[in-house]
Formats: C-alpha cells, structure tokens, sequence
C-alpha cells in the first residue's frame, strides 16, 4: 500500500512540474504590474490667476495571465488625481486588456504590445462625468531578477466621455509614457 501511495504522489509531483510554466510569458503564467508618475506643471501656460501649479499624481495596475504561449488577457486599474490651487479632479477607470509578449525561455526582457478598454469615472466640485477609455500600449519588461522586473510603456489613448447635462459627448486623446514594477509569476 506504502508503495502504491508512494507512486501517486510522484506521479501527481512529476505532472505539476510536466505542465508548470517554464518561463514569464508562458501559458498559465502572471503578470502584475504597477506604474505611476507625478508631473508639476507651472509657468503662463499652467498657472491658475493665483500662481498655483497644475499638479497631476496617476496610478495603474495591470494583472495579466497567458491564456496560451505569448498571449495575455487581463484586468486594469487606474487612478489619477488632478489639482489645481484649491479644485481638483479625480478619475477611476477599471477594464479588460488583451496583448502579445514576446520572449523565450532564455530572455531577459519581454516587449509586449497590448490594447484594452475602460470605463471612467471622474468627479469633480459634486459632478461626475463617465466614459470610455479606449487604449494601445507597446512596452518592455526589463528582467531584473527571476520574478522582478522594470516596466517602460508607451501608450495612445482616445477617451470619450458625456455627462447628463451635456448635449453630446466630447472626446479627446493622449499620449503618455510610463515606468513602473512587475512581478513575473511563473
């Protein structure tokens, strides 16, 4: 009996590592990512009538799983914070990502290309206005141990938001470059 459930167990212990992930962007592996950025803006251009800064603080958090090799779909969350002498302005958006990572077994780094959408929310004085946010990224996660890594990403994307008293929705677009942290799960 001793034996039988001896050769289970190694069984069972040889399968898991038959079918465990060998590498970051291997099926079934995870990518948890976070990037921020602060910018300060001043001058006759930025500067309410009172000589405040504009000042803008934003969050995002990705997690995405390799559904096959190289190929990922996921969650993100963002936060940005805008103020401006004494207003400001908060926004939360929250929505799927799908994308390609490149890279094998032995790399050190892995581009990836990824596109998503999502809602947003945005208060500001007692008002909200909600929308969309449609987004393309390319980037690279740079290896700086097994399962840490740098994230560099740029990024383009379209918005387009209403609110109840607006007769139409207005839209606009951005561009925008990040750095932040991943941990690579595998």
């Amino acid at each position: 009996m001793k034996k039988i459930i001896l050769s289970i167990l190694l069984l069972s212990f040889s399968a898991t590592f038959a079918f465990s992930q060998d590498y970051a962007v291997d099926k079934g592996g995870f990518i948890l990512s976070g990037t921020g950025s602060f910018t300060s803006q001043g001058g006759d251009l930025y500067e309410d009538f009172e000589g405040n800064r504009l000042s803008t603080f934003s969050l995002t958090s990705t997690v995405n799983y390799f559904v096959v090799r190289n190929v990922f779909i996921g969650a993100g969350l963002a936060y940005t914070r805008m103020s401006h002498g004494d207003g400001s302005m908060s926004t939360i958006g929250i929505g799927p990502t799908v994308g390609y990572a490149f890279g094998k077994a032995e790399s050190k780094s892995y581009p990836y290309i990824a596109t998503g959408i999502q809602f947003h929310s945005i208060g500001t004085d007692g008002e909200t206005v909600s929308g969309t946010n449609i987004f393309i990224s390319a980037g690279m996660i740079f290896s700086i141990k097994e399962h840490l890594g740098l994230v560099l990403e740029i990024g383009y994307n379209f918005q387009n938001l209403k609110h109840e008293d607006w007769a139409e929705s207005m839209s606009g677009n951005a561009f925008s470059i990040s750095i932040g942290i991943a941990g690579l799960i595998f």
